[in-house]
């Protein structure tokens, strides 16, 4: 604007073109040639004094790509090919029409990788002509007496901090030995190490290390947390730095966009020689998004200047609420779920799922059964039996039809991939005859000694098939329960295994396929009567076990009394009971899953409809690791169990109606038909206007006879404040400690004293914090992800990522914003974490709520109460 002088540069890595121009009437005309050297963009920069000021304006420029692109096809010579076909790929490189010469690189791999992370290379045009940025810098020489009087210094602003300034992988001496490389060191101000490494083709090689310092007579910087959370207020601190001999007066300068700033953005200050003198504001977070300060400070002969850029997360949280269940005998169930009014409109999802069956998560596990990739007897029978128990309760049998037909597969058991089952079964049994030693035992592999209780697994298995009409060798069975009553006598120190293996023989004396002898009658019943006479000094697997095989005796006081004692020993959460304390154990009758698989059979023997059958179902089903459980062998005992309670129960029988309903309105209806039970799309996605703040009323009816299971996610984004707990399965708490380490005088130990953090009191800038999280797990969880956000005054004492331990053994990550702990096994209870940070800003910070989830199931996740940490001055020594 106005008339006089001014400058039109072309810009880029380099100055590649000036010219002084004459503004007349408000404007100048220059033009500038480009070149291939301005691909992708270049950059033209007008500057002027006015006022005393210097004034820029830039304009980037887009340069076209074209002559630069070539086009490249590839042609298959087929679209569509068998494997071990040859196929020829044709590829043509041309520009502007026209062949070109040029190298190629051609890679064939699977598609599917790229399902799990994108191509890593860049587009060869990108790499090639990316994003240039502009290095040059233009000076005002004039400024120091034009400025209000006073010789300041060049008023640029720093604002560019890589931690590479350059690199140059294939530089090359000349003949004397010496190469030149230039570059433009970054606005750090810091040391910045340069080290050159030498090969020669002969392998000599050699390395040196040299250092340069960037640093200014004057210096200024900005003391402020490395981010915000929208709601906190700060001390933002501008230190200048005068390392000159003589006394400076310094003119300080504040600005800042996205947060607000509290008092005056100027400040005047004078500064000792080699000495440093600090000015402090208040900012407030107010809005979310990206914010930025920038300080200035200009003295007599210098001046420097800082421009940061800031993120200010949201105030807020992803909360959730649950429910699951079971509709009634009467046909209906209802419940309610929350929403506050200070929320996300746009991040409100609620999903209900609806199922006829637990049976579904029966055939989730085969696959990974059938997958597995070693053979030995315990994982051929592990395999082999939930198949078989599958197979029953789904109604497929080994019987061939009528007119000596092989028994169909039905049309949908493909889709499910379950079309191998019947396969699955019948292979199972030829395998594991075929590992029959000569004493009718089984051994751990095929041709080992016998063992005694691997005998009755086996033996239990292919009892079942048997029971399924799938074709088992009598005489197999014969001499393998020949073998366990001949051997029943040697397990008489081990009440665990002498109650299973009892008990599979009072299945094969019930279903009638080998009657003992008297002398045999008497070893199983002295067998039951030593287990007996210990059932308070059992564990839980065995009482379960014992209850069984009293029920198959006929023996039902006793069994009632066991029963009693095995309720009592049970352990119940909100989501379900279970039986044993530990996931696993030394022995095989300690594992927690198979141990509640069998306490599931046995309240199926006592009181197949009661409540406690069902809770056991449920934690089962919770306590999955994906699709199956920890072990072939505990995932074959879930199955086993909820297979004979899915049949107990006729879910595959279900005829009804049923419909869910939400604040009144009906949002979805379903026929289910022992046709579609195991297909039936029962995932619904509630419309978010359907919703409303406060209680939401969700109801399911159903009109006909069967089970309807039911589960609710609803998620939201809350706003509220202060945020308070939620928890689903885990929950957290989180407790700020202030800690000092110190030595005690007597014993001349270091100790550390921890004061908790009260609400409202403050921790002074320098002291360190503890941060205590305890997660309460109802149940033993895999792949835990716990994140703790940190208050933005703070930061980590520790510098260094990796594992830790913290109550269970986990790998800590150290981020920006938070810290972030990794667990691959979460036990029941409680579990306590730690860590500390410095208190390093001045101000009043949110702490945004822990979260904690799993990372493979949606339904599992804990959010603790938000905090605010106040951090006061440091208290003067």
């Amino acid at each position: 604007s106005g008339h006089g002088p001014l400058l039109l540069t072309h810009e880029g890595e380099a100055l590649r073109e000036a010219q002084l121009l004459t503004v007349r009437g408000g404007s100048a005309a220059g033009s500038i040639a480009l070149t291939e050297a301005d691909i992708p963009q270049t950059t033209v920069v007008a500057t002027q004094v006015r006022d005393k000021q210097l004034q820029t304006a830039e304009l980037d420029l887009g340069v076209e790509l074209r002559p630069k692109v070539l086009e490249v096809t590839v042609t298959p010579s087929v679209a569509t090919a068998t494997p071990r076909q040859g196929v020829t790929f044709t590829i043509t490189a041309t520009r502007g029409g026209q062949p070109v010469d040029a190298e190629v690189a051609l890679a064939v791999v699977d598609e599917s990788i790229f399902a799990m992370a994108e191509e890593h290379p860049e587009e060869a045009v990108l790499a090639f002509y990316g994003q240039r940025w502009n290095r040059v810098m233009t000076a005002f020489s004039a400024e120091p007496y034009y400025y209000t009087g006073t010789k300041g210094g060049s008023g640029r602003i720093r604002r560019e901090f890589p931690d590479t300034a350059g690199w140059y992988p294939s530089l090359r001496t000349g003949p004397d030995g010496v190469v030149m490389v230039g570059l433009q060191l970054p606005d750090s101000l810091t040391t910045w190490r340069a080290t050159a490494r030498a090969l020669t083709k002969e392998t000599q090689v050699g390395q040196q290390v040299e250092k340069v310092v960037t640093t200014k007579d004057l210096i200024v910087r900005l003391q402020a947390p490395r981010f915000f959370t929208q709601l906190d207020e700060s001390t933002v601190s501008m230190i200048v730095t005068n390392k000159t001999s003589n006394q400076q007066q310094v003119a300080l300068n504040l600005q800042a966009e996205g947060l607000k700033l509290v008092g005056d953005p100027a400040a005047a200050v004078v500064v000792a020689p080699n000495g440093q003198a600090r000015v402090d504001r208040v900012v407030r977070a107010r809005e979310a998004g990206e914010a930025t300060m920038t300080v200035t400070a200009r003295g007599p002969d210098d001046s420097d200047g800082l421009k940061l850029k800031f993120e200010v997360i949201p105030h807020g949280a992803e909360k959730f609420d649950t429910a699951t269940g079971r509709v009634a005998a009467d046909g209906k169930a209802a419940f309610t779920l929350d929403l506050p009014a200070a929320r996300r409109e746009d991040a409100t999802r609620l999903k209900v799922t609806v199922s006829p069956s637990l049976v579904t998560s029966l055939l989730d596990a085969l696959p990974y059964l059938v997958e597995y990739p070693y053979g030995c007897v315990e994982q051929t029978t592990s395999r082999f039996l939930p198949a078989v128990m599958v197979a029953r309760t789904l109604e497929y049998t080994g019987k061939p039809q009528a007119g000596g037909k092989p028994a169909q597969v039905p049309a949908w058991w493909e889709s499910r991939g379950l079309d191998a089952l019947p396969d699955m079964v019948s292979t199972g049994i030829k395998k594991l005859s075929s590992m029959q030693n000569g004493d009718g035992g089984f051994g751990w592999f095929g041709g080992m000694r016998s063992d005694v209780w691997m005998s009755a697994y086996v033996t239990y298995g292919l009892l079942q098939a048997r029971l399924a009409d799938f074709a088992v060798d009598q005489e197999v069975l014969t001499r393998a329960v020949r073998f366990l009553y001949g051997n029943l006598h040697l397990l008489k120190g081990q009440h665990d295994s002498t109650a299973y293996v009892a008990w599979v023989l009072t299945e094969a004396q019930a279903n009638k396929l080998a009657q003992p002898d008297a002398a045999q009658r008497k070893e199983i019943e002295d067998a039951f009567q030593r287990v007996y006479a210990n059932r308070d000094q059992l564990n839980d697997y065995t009482r379960a076990l014992l209850i069984l095989g009293l029920v198959n005796r006929g023996e039902r006081d006793k069994a009632e009394v066991a029963w009693r004692n095995l309720q009592a020993h049970r352990i119940e959460t909100e989501h379900g009971v279970h039986w044993g304390k530990d996931r696993w154990g030394w022995r095989w009758s300690e594992d927690q899953v198979e141990t509640t698989a069998f306490s599931l059979l046995a309240a199926l023997a006592m009181e197949p409809q009661g409540d406690l059958a069902l809770k056991a179902v449920n934690w089962l089903v919770l306590n999955r690791t994906g699709n199956h459980w920890y072990s072939t062998k505990d995932t074959a005992a879930a199955i086993f169990a909820l297979a004979r309670y899915a049949d107990l129960h006729d879910e595959l029988r279900a005829t009804y109606s049923a419909k869910l309903t939400v604040n009144g309105r009906e949002v979805k209806g379903w026929e289910v038909t022992p046709q579609n039970a195991l297909s039936l799309d029962g995932e619904v996605e509630i419309d978010p206007a359907l919703l409303q703040s406060g209680e939401n009323r969700l109801e399911l009816s159903r009109e006909g006879s069967g089970s309807l299971y039911y589960a609710a996610l609803l998620e939201y984004y809350t706003k509220e404040d202060p945020i308070t707990a939620a928890s689903s399965y885990i929950s957290a708490t989180r407790r700020y400690f202030r800690v000092t380490d110190y030595t005690d005088p007597q014993d001349n130990s270091r100790k550390t004293r921890r004061t908790e953090l009260k609400s409202g009191e403050s921790i002074a800038s320098g002291e360190q914090l503890e941060v205590e999280v305890t997660i309460d797990a109802e149940n033993d969880f895999s792949y835990i992800c716990l994140a703790d956000p940190k208050p933005a005054g703070c930061e980590p004492v520790d510098q260094t990522s990796g594992g830790t331990w913290g109550g269970a053994w986990m790998y800590r990550e150290l981020h920006d914003t938070e810290v972030t702990f990794f667990v691959d096994h979460l036990p029941q209870g409680k579990t306590t974490l730690t860590y500390r940070l410095r208190a390093e800003t001045p101000g009043t910070f949110r702490a945004l709520p822990h979260r904690g989830f799993s990372m493979y199931r949606p339904d599992v996740r804990a959010l603790s109460d938000e905090a605010t940490v106040r951090v006061a001055e440091r208290v003067a020594s």
